[in-house]
């Protein structure tokens, strides 16, 4: 009787899922000029340029746009940060950060808070040659000793300190702003975002792409992957090969300090080897080892060794707070094996387009790069 009563729940289970099949191949699909896979901040950026003048469908398998990395972001607009392309791609972006705020408004994109890259004794030479390097790009960084850094940042150990390089002219990124400013441009641009709507199937037929979810099919001349953690998974399901993305998680604790202003008054402290980071926000701080761990694609929660790497991001306080009183709240970033962004036409020439990191803000010409027609 029990084999007979789960023979029936299948069989009508099944008959619900051929009818779905049935009504959603019945239904004319979507057809648009360009579909992005992934609504976080690089999607969303790069969905909102290209609908300037193309139909743009933006796709998040998440019930909301920035679930993963981008909403778990501790993001500062840093000009000395990273490599030259890095620098280049983040002094790229100023311009249409502008732009884009002047025509959305809303809550302030950029906050002016400045940036601090600190170095212990042992670390002095390092310090030295980023503070050359910087300079020699002709980026404005001022080179201070640790007196100096403690009087930006009250907390600091004396005697950790001995040596800083001070940006006063970097800023902190709300996220969240830019993201609601992205996703208002696009919206007003005729871009179509749809949430809850994980791809189950992507291939190239005829003269384009047919992408395939449980409730439509969308055609589109061109694909672009702005999946995130997701991107290899979104490539190989297209029959591709990976590109060598991979998932990272982050460790980020929120730590109580008295002494914290209530306001961002101090800058954002970077250790010159990037053995951690911190900044301070609304009478605590906001702590990293900025640790990267590898995993699969996932939604990261906290791990026991993640209580233990927060020593690390500890150490430059002259009082360590309890780690009892901390809340660990890990992200899941992704990273190519050198590094850096990875944009471009997807080999075998799959036709689509990664739009990883600090492509965010990509240029109108660095997004017409992106648009590469199928093989």
């Amino acid at each position: 009787m029990r084999s007979t009563v789960n023979l029936r729940r299948r069989v009508r289970r099944d008959s619900v899922y051929d009818a779905r099949a049935v009504e959603r191949r019945s239904i004319a699909p979507m057809k648009v000029d360009v579909a992005v896979i992934g609504a976080g901040i690089a999607g969303a950026a790069i969905a909102a340029e290209l609908s300037r003048d193309r139909s743009v469908i933006l796709i998040e398998a998440e019930s909301q746009p920035g679930y993963h990395s981008t909403g778990r972001s501790v993001a500062i607009l840093d000009r000395a940060y990273g490599n030259s392309n890095v620098q280049a791609l983040t002094a790229a972006s100023l311009a249409p950060l502008r732009l884009l705020q002047a025509e959305v408004g809303g809550a302030p994109f950029l906050l002016t808070r400045g940036v601090m890259h600190v170095a212990s004794a042992l670390q002095g030479h390092a310090l030295v040659r980023f503070h050359e390097r910087v300079t020699g790009s002709g980026q404005h960084v001022e080179y201070h000793n640790g007196q100096f850094a403690r009087s930006k940042v009250p907390l600091l150990r004396t005697g950790y300190v001995t040596a800083c390089v001070y940006d006063p002219g970097a800023a902190e990124i709300d996220v969240a702003a830019l993201l609601a400013g992205l996703l208002r441009q696009f919206r007003t641009r005729g871009g179509d975002l749809r949430l809850s709507t994980p791809i189950d199937s992507l291939a190239f037929q005829g003269k384009c792409w047919q992408l395939h979810s449980a409730t439509s099919t969308i055609e589109a001349h061109i694909v672009i992957n702005a999946a995130g953690a997701w991107a290899d998974s979104v490539v190989m399901h297209a029959g591709g090969r990976a590109l060598g993305l991979t998932p990272m998680r982050r460790t980020v604790c929120t730590v109580p300090v008295a002494s914290a202003p209530e306001r961002a008054e101090w800058p954002f402290v970077v250790d010159i080897d990037e053995a951690f980071y911190f900044k301070q926000e609304a009478g605590q701080l906001l702590v990293s080892p900025a640790d990267e761990t590898p995993v699969p694609p996932s939604d990261a929660w906290p791990e026991d060794v993640d209580w233990h790497l927060q020593s690390r991001g500890l150490r430059p306080f002259a009082t360590s707070p309890s780690l009892r009183s901390v809340a660990v709240g890990p992200g899941c970033a992704h990273f190519s094996r050198t590094e850096l962004p990875r944009s471009g036409p997807t080999p075998p020439c799959l036709g689509s387009s990664g739009a990883q990191g600090l492509a965010v803000m990509a240029s109108r010409r660095r997004s017409e790069r992106l648009l590469v027609s199928p093989c």
